[in-house]
């Protein structure tokens, strides 16, 4: 029987098995036996094949998780490093919300970390996503998850270390990869948060903040982007052990920020990154009484970003989510003063007030490539405006400001005593 005729009847068992109310534990074993044969099979169809395999224990796993997961832990615990389709099946089961599966299989699988032919597998695992599969995928997804509950279960730090400066010695060059690493660093800063600091700040001083002659501009900003998106995973993490920390990261972020070679890329991370850490923040315990010192020097680069973007056009929703994060910010201690907070009022304001009517703009964005979603991404849409004037000024100074836009000049300087 051909590959593809194969390929078809994996498709129809998967959703008679997804379809089915309940099977009896001989068609459990059968299904199971034939996933795991076809899994690893090398066709003309490639991962499709393997994938449509494996997406049988992905079905079977609603029906009987118990015994799903022994035969994975099993193919996972073999000593060789798991094949693509096993990370493939492990990540979409883990997609579904199931991660408690994950992360057995990781702590389990500390041991492999000092075997050299395993180690060297992960990390060419690794590298080949970057290189050959810059998308995101299940498997991508799963790896480093994998690594990083494997590296986060480990007692040895000089080998957590040692395996931390090996994931941020490959490229960085896919955003997917560059998610995928922070990923990882946030695991492990679960349970080794002076390690993972360590050697993210060692790492940073080898390359962004530092002219280097070895890499290019392009190669620099990657880096940037893995280091910022690292830090948010870090504070998003870390839970609890977080707010001792929280000053340190920002000011780091901040450094970024004011050093860094910017392209939307590397504001994008900037922007998730500080996300994650006010988020972070907001829902520790003692949060409320703890005071962030950095919060005026991240809401002064949000602001400052607001400000870069083009008042003619909306191509992204940076402009959305720097407003939405200066919110969330000021509700942290200690409040902005009156001054400050007038200007950013001001500043955002004017960001969403004198952007052209929504048709403009959808008209200029359809001959981009890939043109954004003007009704999603406006400032204004829904209540930015007012999430932003609750935040940070009392009913009249949101109306001197909004006077400000909506007055023309000459009738503004006729009604004034």
């Amino acid at each position: 029987m051909s590959a593809k005729h194969k390929f078809r009847i994996l498709g129809v068992l998967e959703r008679i098995i997804r379809g089915a109310r309940k099977l009896s534990a001989k068609w459990d074993q059968t299904l199971i036996r034939l996933a795991l044969e076809n899994m690893t099979k090398i066709t003309e169809l490639k991962d499709a094949y393997q994938n449509a395999a494996s997406n049988i224990l992905v079905a079977l796993y609603a029906h009987s998780k118990q015994l799903v997961t022994h035969k994975l832990e099993e193919e996972f615990l073999t000593g060789t490093f798991p094949h693509r389709s096993l990370l493939y099946t492990m990540g979409t089961i883990s997609s579904s919300g199931s991660l408690l599966i994950g992360q057995q299989v990781g702590t389990k699988s500390t041991g492999f970390l000092m075997v050299d032919d395993w180690a060297q597998q992960l990390m060419w695992a690794i590298t080949l996503s970057d290189r050959d599969c810059p998308e995101p995928t299940p498997e991508k997804a799963f790896l480093f998850t994998y690594y990083g509950m494997t590296l986060r279960a480990s007692n040895n730090s000089a080998l957590v270390r040692k395996h931390l400066r090996s994931l941020l010695g490959v490229s960085h060059q896919s955003p997917a990869h560059r998610e995928g690493v922070a990923l990882t660093l946030g695991l492990v800063a679960n349970r080794h948060l002076t390690d993972a600091w360590a050697v993210l700040d060692e790492f940073g001083r080898m390359g962004p903040q530092r002219n280097s002659f070895l890499l290019s501009n392009v190669q620099l900003k990657w880096m940037g982007s893995t280091i910022l998106l690292s830090y948010g995973q870090i504070a998003a993490k870390a839970k609890e052990m977080i707010l001792p920390w929280v000053d340190n990261i920002a000011s780091r972020m901040v450094n970024y920020f004011h050093c860094s070679i910017w392209d939307d890329s590397l504001k994008q991370s900037f922007l998730v990154a500080t996300l994650m850490l006010v988020r972070a923040i907001s829902r520790t315990e003692g949060a409320q009484s703890y005071a962030f010192h950095q919060a005026q020097e991240l809401t002064r680069c949000l602001v400052t970003l607001v400000e870069k973007e083009p008042l003619d056009s909306l191509c992204t929703s940076a402009r959305q989510q720097a407003m939405l994060i200066i919110a969330d910010l000021s509700k942290l201690r200690p409040a902005l003063e009156p001054k400050k907070k007038s200007h950013l009022l001001f500043t955002c304001f004017r960001s969403v007030f004198t952007l052209p009517p929504m048709e403009m703009l959808e008209k200029h964005t359809c001959l981009l490539a890939n043109p954004p979603d003007v009704q999603v991404n406006h400032p204004a849409t829904p209540s930015q405006p007012t999430v932003l004037s609750r935040a940070l000024a009392p009913s009249g100074v949101f109306s001197e400001h909004l006077w400000a836009f909506w007055i023309p000049p000459a009738v503004r300087v006729r009604v004034q005593p």
